[in-house]
């Protein structure tokens, strides 16, 4: 496995998710996956509260997606935002930026 050193800076406000991919492989009945879009959009959605809130609301679409479907995957999910007050010198956003990081490739 390789490994890369990475740095980023979060401002007031951001937010960082890390998941297994457990979160965004869950099934429901249907076979369809809550996916990445089911995770984006449950972070927007709850971007305003705290990183524990967003995490238990990311957890609870995840079992309301599934409804009695069985998972076969671990579910990990880590929140951080970063608190404080916003930067003048920054322009507010008019859409949020998602940036998604892909984990290395197993060689």
């Amino acid at each position: 496995m390789r490994l890369e050193k990475r740095r980023i800076i979060l401002e007031p406000g951001d937010i960082m998710v890390a998941y297994t991919d457990g979160i965004t492989d869950a099934l429901r009945a249907d076979n369809a996956e809550f996916g990445v879009v089911g995770l984006q959009s449950t972070v927007l959605t709850h971007r305003t509260l705290s990183a524990q809130e967003i995490t238990d609301r990311v957890m609870r679409g995840v079992d309301e997606f599934s409804g009695s479907v069985p998972q076969f995957d671990d579910l990990t999910l880590i929140v951080l935002k970063r608190l404080g007050e916003k930067r003048t010198g920054r322009p507010p956003m008019e859409k949020p930026m998602l940036k998604p990081v892909n984990p290395p490739m197993m060689e």
